[in-house]
């Protein structure tokens, strides 16, 4: 029996026919290592477990998938499997991949919301207020939606605006993000007197897959960039996109955007002018009424000073203040020369020659001059003299 004998070529082509013909579809889960992303798009990579490894590779993986593969990743294959007939080895054709546990888009969210954080895109310090009465509005959306017509009538309702720019764009599908992006940078690139002043980009609602074109990356960027100020209204209050995080303002809905825009409406705005007109009126009335109350006070306070029976007592006690301070000026001054007399009586009476008489001597005159005799070779014989003692007067004369 003839023996068939395959060359090299054949039966590598013949293992490629069969594990391509018997594993055409499969799905395949594993852990991504030796992850490589070519300038071509083209990501190669080795799916493992703990019993074997798997090469793989993803033509233009870099476009079409939503989120960054890494090592370490635990993802989902779809794919065929295939052989490499140059080095003889088999691989996987991936056609589909996915986050294991999580949806691809979920995982591209997730990665797209912590790189513009980390670059500080969403940070509060960037955000712009709204103008409270924009004259011109831009709206970026489909103008197929209900979204649109919902922004306009509340709009209306609300308070008139002199211009509305509506630019159409594509915010679903491919090539969404783009356009949406572009209409953004259009906008701010009109002339500074037709450029609106605040600008509303957003949708009605959707699976997350319609709504997509809000989470990717251009969209971000535009609205960051965007010198006008940015209202998201995307979907759903409980829908989140990451142009809600990069927008000055997130609407809940495009019903909501519309009362966003305007500050107040026409009703809430009359409503306000009574109320202020009632409270600057109520005011002004009690400014009025308290100053001509103080006024009226000054006045009575005035008059009390100048009337005459204020003004006679007003004498009447500088007049009594005046008694009392000659009536002290008199006494200090009689309390001093009293102490002065006194002083001088005692100086006198030490001074004088009858205090002797006090101590029992006597004062001897000659007469009949009386003059005091102090030296007795001045009295002759036959001399009368007076002699002075405490009581009484003694005359006699000289033998």
């Amino acid at each position: 029996m003839d023996k068939k004998i395959y060359t090299v070529s054949e039966l590598t082509t013949k293992i490629k026919l069969l594990i391509e013909m018997n594993l055409s579809d499969i799905w395949v889960e594993g852990e991504i290592s030796n992850f490589k992303s070519y300038p071509s798009g083209h990501l190669y990579f080795d799916l493992k477990d703990e019993g074997g490894v798997l090469p793989a590779v993803m033509f233009n993986g870099r476009d079409r998938l939503k989120f960054k593969p890494e090592d370490g990743m635990k993802v989902i294959a779809n794919g065929r499997a295939s052989a490499y007939q140059k080095s003889g080895k088999y691989q996987l054709i991936v056609e589909a991949l996915e986050p294991a546990g999580l949806g691809a888009l979920y995982q591209a969210f997730e990665q797209l919301k912590v790189k513009l954080k980390a670059e500080g895109l969403f940070d509060q310090e960037h955000k712009r207020p709204i103008p409270p009465f924009p004259d011109c509005i831009g709206i970026i959306t489909s103008i197929k939606g209900a979204a649109i017509r919902d922004m306009l009538r509340t709009i209306t309702e609300r308070f008139p605006v002199p211009r509305i720019i509506i630019y159409p764009a594509q915010v679903q599908g491919e090539g969404a993000a783009e356009d949406i992006a572009e209409a953004i940078r259009e906008l701010n690139g009109l002339d500074e007197e037709i450029r609106p002043d605040v600008i509303i980009a957003g949708r009605g609602g959707g699976s997350i897959e319609d709504l997509w074109a809000f989470n990717e990356e251009p969209v971000a960027r535009a609205i960051y960039g965007s010198e006008i100020p940015v209202i998201s209204a995307v979907g759903h209050e409980t829908d989140y996109t990451i142009a809600d995080f990069v927008a000055d303002v997130r609407a809940l809905t495009p019903t909501d955007a519309g009362k966003r825009v305007v500050a107040k409406s026409k009703r809430e705005l009359k409503d306000d002018l009574e109320k202020g007109w009632v409270v600057r009126l109520q005011t002004s009335m009690e400014h009025s009424i308290e100053t001509e109350k103080a006024r009226l006070d000054s006045l009575c306070s005035m008059l009390r000073t100048l009337h005459p029976k204020n003004r006679m007592e007003f004498y009447q006690q500088q007049l009594d203040s005046l008694d009392s301070e000659l009536n002290d000026i008199i006494g200090h001054y009689m309390s001093v020369t009293k102490e002065e007399v006194k002083n001088l009586y005692g100086k006198l009476m030490v001074l004088n020659p009858e205090a002797i008489l006090e101590r029992g001597y006597s004062i001897t005159f000659l007469l009949p001059e009386h003059g005091i005799v102090m030296d007795a070779g001045k009295v002759n014989k036959e001399d009368e003299i007076e002699i002075k003692v405490k009581k009484g007067i003694i005359r006699a004369r000289v033998e």
